[in-house]
Parts: structure tokens; C-alpha cells; sequence
């Protein structure tokens, strides 16, 4: 089954690690990430955020390309009601996957269509390279 599809609603908490850079000369930035994700969900598909740099990209406006070498999850959402965090992140260069928890930041979601009252956003620490 296909996975949920995540959408960034903000980008927050932008630093730069001044004057550290990749062996290449790109800088190294850092930031907060607050999604939702929406759809049917279903553990064996998990969720995914697609060309997650290039929307944090258009919340930075310093025409750099980003590229996504890091991201975990850092604090729980508000799904209509009940906490929903995430585990086992992993990344591409472009997408963000991870299992969406229950409040116990273990159980996995329950398969099933999502709600699509989020009353907080999901927040993910992100770093990227910036060139």
C-alpha cells in the first residue's frame, strides 16, 4: 500500500553552522520542521514527506539548494485529539519516511484513514546541506 503523504506547514529555529562546511564548501543548516500527513495509512507504506528541501527551501528565500542529510523526529502532534509522533526516520536526498506512533512513541499508528483535523502539526529536526 502507498504511504501517507506528509505536508510541511512551517519551517522554524533555522541555524547554520558558521564557518563549519562539508569537505565540498557547502554549509551545514539546521531547522524545525512541522508537518501533517494525510490519507489512509497503513504500517506496511508508512508515511513520507516528498522534496522535503525544496519546501523548506521556499520558506528560506536565499535561493540555495538544499540537500536533506539527516532528519528525527522531535516532538508529537495532534491528530483530532489524539498524540501522534513517528520512528524509525529514514531519508533520501529529496524524501523523509517514517511509522507514525500512538502516544506511547512506540505502537505503530493503526491502519486507516487519517483524520484530517490536526490540531498540531508533527515536528521533525532536519539538517541539510546548503549550496
Amino acid at each position: 500500500m502507498a504511504a501517507v503523504d506528509g505536508t510541511v506547514t512551517g519551517v522554524f529555529d533555522i541555524s547554520e553552522e558558521s564557518p563549519k562546511r562539508t569537505s565540498a564548501g557547502a554549509s551545514i543548516v539546521h531547522c524545525k520542521v512541522a508537518m501533517t500527513f494525510a490519507g489512509t495509512y497503513a504500517s506496511a507504506g508508512n508515511a513520507q514527506t516528498l522534496l522535503l528541501a525544496d519546501a523548506v527551501e521556499a520558506f528560506l528565500h536565499d535561493g540555495r539548494a538544499l540537500t536533506l542529510i539527516d532528519a528525527s523526529w522531535l516532538a508529537f502532534g495532534n491528530l483530532n485529539g489524539s498524540k501522534i509522533g513517528a520512528k524509525t526516520t529514514a531519508i533520501s536526498t529529496t524524501t523523509m519516511t517514517a511509522e507514525l506512533t500512538q502516544a506511547d512513541a512506540s505502537t505503530e499508528w493503526a491502519d486507516g484513514a487519517m483524520s484530517t483535523t490536526w490540531v498540531e502539526p508533527i515536528v521533525f529536526s532536519c539538517t541539510f546541506t546548503a549550496a
